[in-house]
């Protein structure tokens, strides 16, 4: 899977993109089942049309930047999304920094430069899906961008599950609460937090600070996880910190991942 930087796009003409392209446009921070129905249906659309498959994306998912006082924070990374993208099948990635610059952009010429530089053929969105500046380019506006191109645009229900909406905030806080299990049913994978710590030898426990993380963690409570994916050890939740212990802190030197 290639990844390539907005600002490449706009300005390299590339010829990976020259048979067309099937994408879809979304934070998709997990990605979770909620995503599915889009994700299958660039992926079918890409192989039925003979196109490449693709997402656009963004550096941080979206809420975090719109809302930051109220956000509790991503549930993946980036680097880990990018690894479940490819790991579904997709042909390429487009990653955006939502600065300033980029949030005036209207929504017409954002699908101008995704028509002219990414060759775009297809493109599947939710049926409330909006983008432009202040969210004026919603279904009829791409719909009638598209009929005048030539490409096709689908707007799908997202899957649901109990009959309720499948959403990121809503695992972010089932994540907040420890219901881990339901959280990795969604993920279909476990949750990984992601940190960069080192342990002495001689630790007993380890602290870390909730100020030093980016992805949402749970409120409180004590969870058995898995460190760096090979050593059992215990977590457990206080208000300013995450405490590990239980561990064989023997084997570690720096724990990256905690896996619940």
């Amino acid at each position: 899977m290639k990844v390539f930087d907005w600002n490449d796009i706009q300005n390299v003409k590339s010829d990976f993109f020259e048979k067309g392209s099937a994408l879809t446009i979304g934070s998709f921070d997990g990605p979770h089942k909620g995503h599915e129905s889009l994700f299958v249906s660039v992926l079918n659309a890409a192989t039925e049309k003979n196109l490449i498959s693709g997402i656009i994306t963004f550096k941080q998912a979206l809420p975090g930047l719109k809302h930051p006082v109220n956000y509790a924070g991503d549930i993946a990374t980036l680097q880990q999304r990018l690894f479940q993208y490819e790991n579904k099948g997709f042909d390429f990635v487009v990653v955006i920094d939502f600065n300033e610059s980029f949030s005036h952009i209207s929504g017409r010429d954002f699908f101008e430069i995704l028509y002219k530089k990414i060759n775009l053929r297809y493109i599947a969105e939710g049926q409330d899906f909006r983008c432009g500046y202040k969210g004026l380019f919603g279904i009829q506006e791409i719909t009638d961008f598209a009929f005048k191109n030539g490409f096709e645009a689908a707007f799908l229900k997202l899957v649901q599950t109990d009959g309720q909406r499948i959403s990121s905030s809503s695992i972010r806080k089932l994540v907040q609460n420890g219901e881990f299990s339901v959280v990795n049913e969604l993920l279909e994978r476990s949750f990984e937090l992601y940190v960069k710590t080192e342990v002495s030898q001689d630790s007993k426990l380890v602290k870390i600070d909730r100020k030093l993380l980016k992805q949402v963690a749970p409120f409180s409570g004590e969870y058995k996880v898995l460190l760096n994916g090979k050593v059992n050890a215990v977590l457990r939740a206080e208000q300013n910190f995450l405490e590990i212990s239980d561990a064989d802190f023997s084997e570690l030197r720096i724990i990256e991942k905690i896996c619940f």
